[in-house]
């Protein structure tokens, strides 16, 4: 999400691009990864799990990654030149920075190991050669090995991927997926962008309107301050923190200036509730809501960007408006 993400994004990509290893047409995709093979060849000696965490783990990676088998299902492992798709959880001690709930399972193509040996393989890849379906693990990647850690996590000893193996496919399996995902994402996009519009013009009315204080009998305040009106109450679970949310929304300034929105991608945003990933407004507005929920967030500067802003699209000392919509919970 373009402005709503804190200055850890890069680094969030990197974990799920370089850690994931996941199968992508785009250059940028491989291009990451050969960046984090060459910094972790100079990478300096890691603690062990055991000494972090007091548990010892199953064993290591063909390439070092220390993990440890939780399910062990009965099956043939996954061959080179397979595919494999998993669930996953990305966690850095308890926090959630990244997890497939509300998207895509991964998928990471499986290379021989004398292919692999150029590089260093991601610990999803290495890990996953260790795997049936049914397997679950968890695999530890040494954060003194990761490109651009931000000084927030710089003392975090690892970053701890949780992985559940649910299928293996060959080549031309993958490929007819890859197509028919292709086929109905861009359908779903369509749908979505056509909406663009409409919602352009309900959040520049209600900006007008907020403006000339004719809102006030419809608006509720929380004690920090957040404002904010529910439009269609949501039938769905409530999120609590933790949870991930997938999330429509449409961005603007209080003059109706939009600066982002997701109904011009097509594709909601989905992060973990309450860990900060995103700004404290947007933590404390989407808590309110049910799944199914429509509402609009009326967010102070205090709960956004600060005094500062975000220039040169945010002015400083910005109050933000957002209408959003809660499509699911997990």
């Amino acid at each position: 999400m373009k402005f709503i993400f804190k200055n850890t994004k890069g680094f969030l990509a990197i974990l799920l691009i370089a850690g994931l290893g996941a199968c992508n047409s785009d250059t940028e995709t491989s291009t990451a990864q050969n960046a984090v093979a060459g910094e972790q060849k100079e990478a300096k000696v890691a603690k062990t799990v055991e000494e972090v965490y007091n548990i010892k783990p199953t064993g290591k990676t063909n390439y070092g990654y220390e993990y440890i088998k939780h399910v062990d299902a009965p099956g043939n492992n996954i061959e080179p030149g397979e595919y494999a798709y998993f669930s996953y959880y990305v966690k850095m001690r308890d926090s959630i920075v990244g997890s497939s709930e509300g998207a895509e399972l991964g998928r990471v193509r499986i290379d021989s190991l004398d292919a692999a040996a150029t590089q260093q393989p991601s610990p999803v890849m290495d890990v996953m050669r260790l795997m049936s379906v049914g397997d679950s693990v968890t695999v530890y990647w040494p954060t003194v090995q990761v490109p651009q850690v931000p000084p927030e996590f710089k003392d975090e000893p690892f970053v701890v991927y949780e992985l559940a193996l649910k299928e293996i496919k060959n080549e031309e399996a993958f490929q007819a997926d890859l197509a028919e995902q292709k086929k109905k994402q861009q359908a779903e996009m369509e749908l979505v962008q056509k909406r663009e519009s409409e919602v352009a013009k309900k959040t520049s009315d209600l900006a007008a309107k907020y403006k000339k204080g004719q809102l006030k009998s419809q608006l509720k305040e929380t004690d920090t301050g957040l404002k904010y009106i529910i439009h269609e109450q949501g039938t769905g679970k409530q999120p609590k923190t933790g949870s991930t949310v997938l999330v429509q929304y449409y961005g603007t300034l209080t003059d109706g200036t939009m600066f982002d929105n997701s109904f011009k991608r097509g594709r909601a945003f989905n992060f973990p509730l309450g860990q900060g990933r995103v700004i404290p407004g947007w933590d404390e507005g989407i808590a309110l809501l049910k799944e199914g929920a429509k509402a609009t967030l009326f967010v102070p500067y205090q709960l956004a960007y600060g005094e500062a802003g975000k220039p040169p699209t945010i002015p400083e000392k910005s109050e933000l408006i957002f209408y959003v919509e809660l499509e699911k919970v997990y």
